[in-house]
């Protein structure tokens, strides 16, 4: 490292120390004000309500004296509209950039311009030009809201949680090598692979009937099923841009559902398949993202679309040592969607931001709880759990407590282990952040923690308990020859990650948004019973009975009002290649 870098770096720690003691200081004098309960609006919060407890619940009751009531619903968009209507989204608000305008001009959000300025040292040291950003977004000279998928990264980094990518083909290993380890070519594959390892594990050890897959529904499914969506991402390269369309970055072109040589039909085709071979959950139409989760807690189901679930809820370090465990399964002629590259200073036309409520009563503790969490100890006590219980510093190098390596910190995939009593009691994974995403994205690439030298992520710390491979990571070597799913992937180049722009969609004009309305139902129920028909040619005439309706209520229209919002992202994307 040149001298000047040496510098460079010295003052970035020095900047971040002060933040944190500043931050200490603020959140002590909290400790004489009254305790406060906020509520907590997320876009991606459906699966979270009530009250908060446990260890995270905990750490914001010493620092803050607050508590965060959760708000969820099983209909994040009905519950917007609802709040909404009724003048009051909460007191903290984590929305989608296409919301934040009319949420502006509906005034339900705090013009912080004041408090950005004054009250935010840890983002205004680290962001500094997601701040600018925040303006932009506003369209105005005030901030309304801030980003919060930011980073001190080069906006080249690609956004790459960990060791897997997020999307793929995630199954119980242990059960797919006992059937052979075969070659998956294509996405219908699957099916026979599935179905043997159902039936050479056919009940769990808690004494579940396994299935080859398990759907939910949920706050996710908009107008087309989540769990079908998946298979876009983790095969076709592609991510879901509307209600009407994914969105192909590597062609710059969109794919209607309605194709009907589209992946979003070949997707419920595949699922109608499993069903008439018993390997589709029955309970899949009626069960919630919970019941899903419980059955993936006892290793009850051989797939999962992402690299957390199945590994978060199952595989345990005593697991991972016999072999036993969820992991990354490649499909030959598989293209994997990417996020894309990390943008610094904040959201493009996915993301999101954060805000304060018009009628929060205590703005300024908000204000201080945000910029925590954009703070070096706040972002790795998301990230890692809170130091003294999950870590510590022994010398100069952030290592994992047995807790730590006992609540999986090390993998990424916390576990459901007791949390003492003074850290807030319950279970590790149950008592952490349920905000869904946090401030930096260190879970993204390398961020480095300026506090410690180290990345936030515990999975790259050279001491963190994860230095020796496992035998469910030595076996998927020995198949797969790459040491981990990460270089599997970038060798074989299947990974496709579009450029980060500016670009923010537009809300709708009143007459797209109500054809979207109209047409949602019309074609999330017929997925559903295409899925269970009884025959093929019952699938193909449900699919052409919604066809036909969707058509007449506007997909059209609505389709093509897409297609020029797309035009700008792809012109944005060539603007910044």
């Amino acid at each position: 490292m040149t001298q000047p870098a040496r510098w460079i770096t010295f003052g970035i720690i020095i900047l971040a120390l002060i933040s944190i003691a500043l931050g200490v200081t603020r959140c002590i004098s909290n400790r004489n004000d009254g305790h406060i309960t906020i509520e907590f609006y997320n876009d991606w919060g459906g699966h979270q309500t009530g009250v908060g407890t446990g260890w995270f619940a905990h750490m914001v009751d010493y620092h803050f004296n607050m508590t965060i009531n959760y708000l969820g619903s099983p209909n994040m968009e009905e519950l917007f509209q609802e709040r909404r209507a009724a003048g009051d989204l909460g007191d903290l608000i984590i929305i989608g950039t296409q919301r934040l305008r009319q949420t502006i001009h509906d005034e339900l959000l705090m013009d912080i311009t004041d408090f950005v300025g004054m009250q935010m040292p840890n983002y205004n040291t680290f962001f500094p030009g997601a701040v600018a950003r925040a303006r932009e977004l506003s369209l105005a000279d005030r901030i309304y809201a801030l980003p919060i998928q930011v980073s001190t990264q080069s906006a080249t980094t690609p956004r790459i949680a960990g060791l897997v990518p997020h999307h793929g083909a995630f199954m119980r290993q242990d059960a797919y090598m006992a059937i052979g380890a075969p070659d998956i070519f294509t996405l219908e594959d699957l099916l026979p692979v599935l179905f043997d390892m159902q039936q050479a594990f056919p009940y769990t050890d808690s004494g579940l009937r396994t299935y080859g897959f398990s759907l939910y529904t949920g706050p996710e499914d908009d107008t087309i099923l989540h769990t079908a969506a998946a298979f876009a991402q983790l095969y076709s390269g592609m991510d879901r841009f509307s209600t009407t369309s994914f969105i192909d970055h590597s062609n710059q072109r969109l794919e209607s559902f309605l194709d009907i040589n589209g992946i979003y039909i070949r997707a419920l085709k595949l699922y109608f398949d499993a069903n008439q071979m018993g390997i589709l959950d029955p309970d899949s139409r009626h069960q919630s993202w919970n019941d899903l989760w419980g059955k993936f807690e006892h290793g009850a189901v051989m797939f999962s679309w992402w690299s957390w679930l199945g590994a978060e809820t199952f595989n345990t370090t005593g697991r991972a040592n016999q072999g036993v465990g969820y992991n990354f399964i490649p499909i030959t002629n598989q293209r994997i969607f990417h996020e894309n590259r990390i943008n610094p200073v904040g959201p493009n036309h996915t993301d999101l931001v954060i805000a304060v409520g018009a009628n929060a009563q205590e703005p300024e503790r908000i204000i201080e709880f945000i910029d925590w969490l954009a703070s070096p100890e706040g972002h790795q006590t998301v990230v890692a759990g809170p130091e003294g219980l999950t870590w510590e510093m022994i010398g100069d190098m952030p290592v994992l407590t047995d807790f730590g390596v006992a609540a999986g910190v090390q993998t990424g995939t916390f576990s459901n282990v007791d949390v003492p009593e003074n850290w807030g009691d319950g279970t590790f994974v149950q008592g952490g952040w349920h905000g869904n995403i946090t401030v930096p994205m260190s879970g993204f690439g390398r961020e480095i923690n300026p506090a410690t030298g180290y990345p936030f992520n515990p999975r790259l710390w050279p001491a963190s308990g994860n230095t020796g491979v496992s035998w469910l990571d030595f076996v998927w070597t020995d198949r797969f020859g790459h040491n981990t799913p990460l270089d599997f992937v970038l060798d074989n180049n299947i990974i496709s990650a579009p450029p980060t722009t500016d670009f923010v969609k537009p809300a709708d004009p009143p007459h797209i948004a109500q054809m979207r309305n109209e047409i949602r139902p019309v074609v999330l129920d017929a997925s559903w019973r295409m899925i269970f028909a009884s025959t093929e040619s019952e699938f193909f005439d449900i699919w052409i009975e919604m066809y036909d309706e969707a058509i007449a209520l506007g997909w059209n229209e609505v389709f093509e009002y897409d297609n020029d919002m797309a035009q700008q992202l792809f012109a944005a994307q060539r603007a910044a290649r």
